[in-house]
């Protein structure tokens, strides 16, 4: 399968400044840093994904470990925005804010079938965009809402790969 370095022009992620009243958009933020769906669960997914293909498929190995780092840099980024709102980057999130839950790894998807990791990873940044797109309705810090934006479209660039590749999948699958 052959890949290019569609991550490498990545615009590095604008800064967040927190204002009085942020501190109601915590749990929000803590889903998006280490919630079931939530960044933490990405960067472990295609980390393992990666490690699983590596001998087999080398190039789409480095490409998900790309994608797995930019993850980090976006739970990198949420950190922050917890830290200063004094809040400890703790791997916990909040559900309708009435239970606290430390992130377990058994949100990772460990499929080994590679049509099916390809499937886990379009859900997953589906499901990724759409909270993004709904928490940025939600939190009125403008610098936080371009964070979001940045962050939507670095998602929105890993669901078209993810795409991309599981249809590759289908089309040599489909070879004679």
């Amino acid at each position: 399968m052959q890949t290019h370095d569609l991550f490498a022009k990545t615009q590095p992620l604008p800064a967040v400044h927190v204002q009085p009243g942020d501190n109601a958009d915590i749990p929000l933020l803590l889903e998006d840093y280490a919630g079931c769906d939530g960044e933490l669960r990405a960067v472990l997914q295609y980390a393992y994904q990666a490690s699983l293909l590596n001998q087999e498929q080398p190039s789409l190995a480095k490409q998900l470990l790309q994608i797995s780092i930019q993850e980090m840099q976006h739970m990198h980024a949420w950190a922050d925005v917890l830290a200063q709102l004094h809040v400890e980057p703790r791997y916990w999130a909040s559900s309708n804010n009435t239970h606290q839950g430390y992130f377990t790894t058994s949100v990772i998807s460990y499929t080994v079938d590679l049509p099916r990791m390809m499937m886990a990873n379009i859900i997953g940044e589906q499901k990724a965009i759409a909270a993004y797109q709904q928490h940025m309705r939600r939190m009125r810090n403008p610098s936080v809402r371009a964070l979001l934006e940045s962050i939507i479209a670095q998602e929105k660039q890993h669901l078209a790969f993810f795409e991309h590749t599981l249809q590759t999948l289908s089309t040599k699958k489909g070879r004679p």
